[in-house]
């Protein structure tokens, strides 16, 4: 999700933040969390002190964009992980420092902020939570770094890179299980807790790569996130299409990430068509089959197509997308007539039609699943090919 998409998405955090953000907000919570961390082993920390200072600074200069904001931070906080781990620091120190960071603000929120705020309250925190996350990934990324470095690891935190880091690592993939299972030791992970993976359409699965319950690897394209996330949650989190899979321990991801990629590269290249941003990956299971085994595939379709494939492009793309419908519907008209928003006549005449040609097919529930894998197979195919006009109905 970029900057400028997600500031469009809540223009009423944007103005409010412009209209009631000044010098003395700005430094009330500024104290209030340097107060906080006054109680820890930072307190003499110069440096996180003014992190915390531009941190500030910049979610609000961003318009409360947390992606924005992180991105203009990525440096700084990668260096200021990097300085723990010269100093033999522990990781779990700057998630202690965030923590307290974020309770500090929210604290001094509450206190701030009116409750008639309502929504625009949980905006605030929402982005806020955002940003925190976002700022805590890229410090650790900063604390791995160097940290693996020293200890000469081959498969490491070292390889793991976020979106907006300059740095480019070794490849490293993840469905190399040694590394899944060191990457998850690292982080405290049992390869027992659920996962789903996350593959891309495009080149990048967006600024989830960047919060810190999320594993990944070198690729921009995908990632692994807690199964506890919903769809809604990922979407929020992601600009472009993504494929997610089934919730599997990690131990067992190997095959579910390998059919998300499959999935998102049919998405990808218009084999399948599904117009949400994020599909679940057994809502393509239809595609996937059709498109696992060409030989299989073309049996299927010799087996049941070959009257079908003789009607004119244009109508027998027509009748191949209704079958679909139809089938999908449970073999109920009006209902494939509602959803394609044509006439019932129309579909009771392409009913009549399809049976003319299946015949008893139709009635037999693994023929009907063979005839939906064949024609999922050729539409692709069938969608492409040019068409003359024909009368409408037919």
């Amino acid at each position: 999700m970029t900057g400028e998409t997600s500031t469009r998405s809540r223009p009423e955090l944007a103005g409010w933040l412009e209209a009631v953000a000044n010098d003395e907000i700005v430094t009330i919570l500024d104290r209030r969390i340097k107060h906080e961390l006054a109680k820890t082993m930072v307190a003499e920390d110069r440096q996180v002190h003014f992190l915390v200072s531009k941190a500030i600074t910049s979610f609000i200069d961003h318009r409360g964009d947390p992606q924005a904001a992180a991105a203009e931070m990525s440096d700084l906080l990668w260096e200021a992980g990097h300085r723990y781990a010269q100093a033999r620091r522990h990781h779990q120190e700057i998630t202690g420092v965030f923590e307290r960071a974020w309770q500090a603000l929210r604290q001094q929120l509450n206190i701030s902020t009116s409750t008639d705020l309502g929504a625009l309250l949980t905006q605030l925190f929402e982005a806020l939570r955002t940003y925190f996350l976002c700022l805590q990934r890229q410090a650790l990324n900063g604390w791995k770094t160097h940290a693996t470095s020293t200890n000469n690891r081959t498969m490491t935190h070292a390889r793991v890179r976020i979106s907006t880091a300059p740095r480019e690592p070794e490849r490293v993939r993840l469905d190399d299980v040694t590394y899944v299972a060191r990457l998850a030791d690292a982080q405290g992970i049992n390869d027992q807790q659920l996962f789903r993976a996350v593959v891309a359409t495009s080149d990048d699965v967006g600024v989830l790569r960047t919060l810190s319950e999320v594993l990944v690897g070198s690729s921009s394209s995908e990632a692994l996130v807690p199964a506890r996330w919903s769809n809604e949650d990922i979407e929020r989190l992601t600009g472009d299409q993504v494929v997610v899979g089934a919730a599997v321990p990690l131990q067992q991801m190997l095959e579910p990430l390998r059919l998300a990629r499959r999935a998102a590269k049919l998405l990808d290249d218009g084999v399948a068509v599904d117009p949400r941003t994020v599909v679940p990956c057994e809502d393509l299971s239809m595609v996937l089959i059709a498109h696992g085994n060409q030989h299989l595939a073309d049996i299927l379709v010799g087996k049941h197509l070959d009257e079908l494939a003789q009607e004119p492009p244009g109508r027998r793309l027509r009748y191949a997308e209704f079958a679909l419908a139809w089938i999908g519907c449970g073999g109920s008209i009006a209902q494939v007539a509602d959803e394609l928003e044509i006439p019932k006549q129309t579909a009771h005449s392409r009913v009549k039609r399809l049976r003319e040609m299946f015949g008893d097919k139709l009635n037999r529930p693994s023929d009907r699943l063979e005839i939906t894998v064949a024609l999922y197979a050729v539409l692709p195919t069938w969608r492409a090919a040019p068409r003359r006009r024909s009368k409408v109905g037919h």
